[in-house]
């Protein structure tokens, strides 16, 4: 949480108590606002110097942000160079690349494995107590095979699951329960 004092047409961003503020900047101050996230604190400090016509001044942590959307442009072209260079340095043989594909057929990434406590927590802040589902039903087009859910039905497209699809899931599910 981050605090916004005002001292002498300067707005201050601080992230820590109250106490600690008055020890460093003494007692001349006032609280203006208080932002909760990180994200918002531009925002919020550009409306305030507006409103009070002070400058900023940010004396807080701001964790840096990592991620694709984050990175500037020239940083996403040298990964994608690096990653290109990666994949390009190795040639597999029409034969290796079969022995991977025959070894890896019929296994997940992720099984056997389970989502932390913090990645858990993560999610459900994501969805904010939403489930992403709810109101959509399966439908499917007899004639393509195609699968999806939605709200309402689109041309072509019959309600439910097709019927190789529902089998395939049924028979998933035998062969994870033969597994435990």
């Amino acid at each position: 949480m981050f605090k916004v004092f005002l001292i002498d047409k300067r707005l201050i961003v601080f992230d820590k108590t109250e106490k600690e503020f008055r020890s460093k900047y003494g007692n001349n101050y006032e609280q203006v606002s208080v932002i909760k996230e990180q994200d918002n604190i531009d925002p919020v400090c550009e409306k305030l110097a507006r409103q009070y016509k002070a400058e900023i001044e940010k004396d807080c942590h701001i964790k840096k942000k990592l991620g694709w959307k984050y990175w500037s442009e020239e940083m996403k072209k040298q990964i994608s160079e690096n990653i290109s260079f990666a994949l390009k340095r190795y040639k597999r043989t029409k034969e290796h690349s079969e022995s991977i594909s025959r070894y890896r057929k019929g296994k997940s990434i992720f099984e056997g494995q389970q989502h932390s406590e913090y990645s858990k927590k993560l999610i459900s802040f994501a969805r904010k107590g939403k489930d992403p589902i709810q109101g959509r039903r399966w439908m499917h087009n007899p004639i393509t095979g195609k699968e999806k859910r939605g709200y309402e039905l689109e041309e072509g497209m019959i309600w439910g699951r097709s019927p190789e699809a529902a089998e395939y899931v049924l028979y998933a599910r035998e062969i994870r329960n033969r597994k435990r």
